[in-house]
């Protein structure tokens, strides 16, 4: 098929985007990629690219209204942003296939999901949604110490933080409301346990299941993704209860087409929902760890879903089961004065990939949530061991030095409790 029989709008051109931009290409279709800022690196491997901020849920409807117009859009597809709203709105503006809007503004709406989760029965932490500051110190009571203070509609951890004591609560939740899009902010009884991602794909009527990872978190009291681990280490039946509890989960929310990922807390009391979008992953899950740990092409069936064809099973259905891990690398906050050994630790045997998202003269900030990592390494092996030495001996090579600046400190991961 070639780029001018079929096309589709591809929201957002970061790096994450990237992989799915170029298999469409591969598969012979066209991409018009949408991202609010010119130096995305989406934009430049666009057939034809689009400055308009994916945010703005109204102008960019008006966008693809606009590019239709001009000739037929067969789909709409995200992975690794969070703006499955607007992916929504657009499939329903452009009569596609898609979510729903309905659907992803629950997944988006940190209250809207729980409240959703609880009316099916679904188990969950006690929770409130916080209008205005000076109702915090009241409802977090009734909730209970510890507990999270998240803002309503964000992503990547940006604003979460675990909230210990009645004196920390006023400065969580004045840091939390300018990053809460929607202008309220969520109070959650905090619940510990290990963190794990299960990602689908739904389509007629089922919902495929496409990996399963395990997570690991540091810098508390907030919560920075250190790494993830393809496929998850948890025995059968804690994958299987997971996987039957996302299901559930992902029906209760109303999403009946197109990606559906799950972010679970794994507890005593069994798996609990941390957080849910209605989107392919981030964080060089979808794009790097899964078809290197499975085979599969999740980027591939998600295309397909959202121009209404049926994946191929092949891009599935596992074709073997090796181990893939992504470690982000944290160097302390300042302004980067030295980057060295990159290629050095690329030439290790099992590094697949390493993303440095900063150069020297930039400037690292404090760790407070998972958008703030620069630096990541994606090693691949038969075994998690293949891939530990290999991601031993690759941050090995590499040397970031930072010189000390406004960023702040704490540069040395303290893991949450788990």
């Amino acid at each position: 098929m070639s780029k001018a029989d079929s096309r589709i709008i591809v929201v957002g051109g970061g790096l994450l985007t990237v992989p799915l931009i170029r298999r469409a290409r591969e598969m012979g279709i066209g991409t018009v990629v949408m991202d609010g800022n010119p130096s995305a690196p989406g934009l430049v491997l666009a057939d034809r690219s689009e400055l308009v901020s994916t945010r703005d849920v109204d102008a960019a409807v008006q966008r693809a209204r606009e590019i239709a117009a001009d000739a037929p859009v067969d789909g709409v597809v995200t992975a690794g942003a969070d703006v499955e709203v607007t992916v929504a709105a657009i499939a329903d503006a452009l009569g596609l296939p898609g979510p729903g809007r309905d659907a992803a503004y629950r997944c988006n709406h940190k209250a809207e999901m729980r409240r959703a989760l609880r009316d099916a029965g679904i188990p969950g932490p006690a929770f409130a949604e916080l209008k205005a500051p000076e109702e915090a110190a009241e409802l977090a009571t009734r909730i209970g110490y510890p507990l999270m203070v998240k803002p309503m509609d964000n992503c990547g951890s940006r604003g979460v933080v675990r909230v210990s004591e009645p004196a920390a609560l006023a400065a969580a939740v004045a840091a939390a409301f300018p990053l809460s899009n929607s202008g309220t902010v969520l109070l959650e009884q905090f619940i510990e346990g290990s963190t794990h991602t299960v990602e689908m794909l739904a389509y007629n009527g089922q919902l495929e299941l496409c990996s399963v990872i395990d997570t690991h978190h540091g810098f508390a009291p907030y919560a920075v993704e250190l790494r993830h681990e393809n496929p998850s280490r948890l025995p059968p039946s804690a994958i299987d209860a997971m996987v039957a509890r996302a299901r559930e989960a992902a029906r209760a929310i109303g999403l009946s087409h197109g990606p559906a990922k799950v972010d679970f807390l794994n507890s005593d009391c069994g798996p609990v929902v941390m957080e849910m979008t209605a989107r392919l992953s981030g964080g060089f899950h979808c794009q790097a760890t899964t078809p290197l740990a499975l085979g599969t092409d999740n980027l591939r069936a998600a295309i397909d879903l959202c121009r209404g064809r049926t994946p191929r099973p092949r891009d599935l259905v596992p074709r073997f089961r090796r181990a893939a891990i992504c470690q982000a690398l944290f160097p302390e906050p300042g302004r980067i004065e030295l980057l060295e050994g990159l290629d050095a630790a690329r030439a290790v045997p099992g590094i697949a990939e390493i993303h440095a998202l900063a150069g020297v003269g930039d400037e690292i900030p404090a760790y407070r949530s998972s958008a703030d990592r620069r630096f990541f390494v994606v090693a691949a092996g038969a075994d998690p061991r293949e891939c530990e030495r290999a991601l031993e001996e690759a941050t090995r090579r590499i040397e970031i030095r930072t010189r000390p600046s406004s960023a702040g400190r704490d540069g040395v991961p303290r893991a949450l409790p788990t």
